[in-house]
């Protein structure tokens, strides 16, 4: 039952930030409800059969009763939503490489953030993110800028407003990471809904951006 809340509780947390960022940010009404409602039918029989396959069938280490019932992959559907709608964002406001890059820069942040919170950082992780970070990080920043400080302090000065806005959505975006993929796990129940999770994590986000594109197209 608190499996149940939880996942409540995931949908309307989830639901309210997608629905502000593509309705209030991006004026994107009709598009939400396409990608909810597609969602909704798509990720739930697709993360079942992949448990099943996966965990029973090749793997064999859970039995066919400790799949995954689908509906917890819903919840993290929704933080894939917001990861591509944080993304169609920054492209709205710059270009599209530049929104493909911000999203390639939130994610080695989110999942060092992971490593950390779940005390995991060892040395190679903490240099594997690190590296992802800055490379990617000089896709914004450029050597010039740091040797000039004004000018980086201009040009950061010149877009706070829109730094604040992505990284609020960049840390919702970690915080459901966080929630959807826990390193430690007691249960087998736990373990299946961690595969199910990232079917639904990766199901939201190739969804939001195959709506965007047909619409846009």
């Amino acid at each position: 039952m608190s499996h149940l809340y939880s996942n409540l509780i995931g949908y309307g947390i989830g639901i309210g930030f997608a629905y502000y960022l593509y309705v209030q940010e991006l004026g994107r009404r009709r598009r939400f409800w396409i990608t909810v409602a597609a969602l909704f039918i798509v990720v739930p029989p697709v993360a079942t059969v992949i448990d099943y396959l996966v965990l029973y069938r090749y793997a064999g280490l859970v039995g066919v009763g400790a799949t995954s019932s689908g509906f917890s992959g819903i919840v993290s559907a929704l933080g894939g939503v917001i990861f591509a709608g944080m993304g169609a964002l920054v492209t709205e406001e710059y270009d599209r490489a530049t929104g493909t890059n911000t999203m390639l820069l939130v994610l080695p942040v989110a999942l060092g953030g992971l490593a950390a919170a779940n005390g995991i950082m060892t040395p190679a992780i903490a240099s594997l993110t690190g590296i992802a970070i800055l490379l990617q990080g000089t896709r914004f920043v450029s050597p010039a800028d740091l040797r000039h400080r004004t000018r980086l302090h201009a040009h950061l000065a010149e877009h706070t407003e829109n730094i604040a806005r992505i990284g609020a959505y960049g840390a919702v975006v970690c915080v459901f990471l966080y929630l959807i993929l826990p390193v430690e796990f007691v249960q087998t129940r736990g373990f299946t809904n961690i595969l199910a999770h990232t079917v639904g994590f990766v199901s939201g986000i190739r969804g939001a951006i195959l709506v965007e594109s047909i619409n846009s197209g």
